[in-house]
């Protein structure tokens, strides 16, 4: 339901009237989040916007910030995975996974 020509992220002020989502928090405030969904479309997480063509096709969403990097973490941008399966990001070690990923990602980033 969300194809690339269709999807829009707002990382402004949080003042304003439109809402960042979860990339967009997590882009803010480099915190990574995961959020699950029910089979309804329904998530477990207020941040998340619904799309305006129903339901998406994942169970689960991981939103890591890529940073500049550890120390003082400046966002480059957001890496962001979908999963099938409900639980598929729950796994500590799994997170920490993708945290180290998207870690290697600001090393490409920074060297253009």
């Amino acid at each position: 339901n969300e194809s690339s020509d269709s999807l829009r992220f707002y990382v402004g002020l949080k003042s304003s009237p439109q809402a960042r989502g979860i990339a967009g928090e997590t882009f803010v405030d480099g915190k990574t989040r995961v959020v699950h969904f029910q089979r309804d479309g329904i998530a477990d997480s207020n941040i998340y916007i619904p799309s305006s063509k129903g339901a998406p096709s994942y169970r689960s969403i991981i939103c890591v910030a890529i940073v500049s990097d550890e120390a003082t973490q400046e966002s480059l941008g957001v890496l962001t995975l979908h999963s099938g399966s409900i639980s598929t990001f729950d796994d500590k070690s799994t997170r920490t996974l993708i945290e180290a990923l998207a870690l290697r990602f600001s090393a490409v980033i920074l060297s253009f």
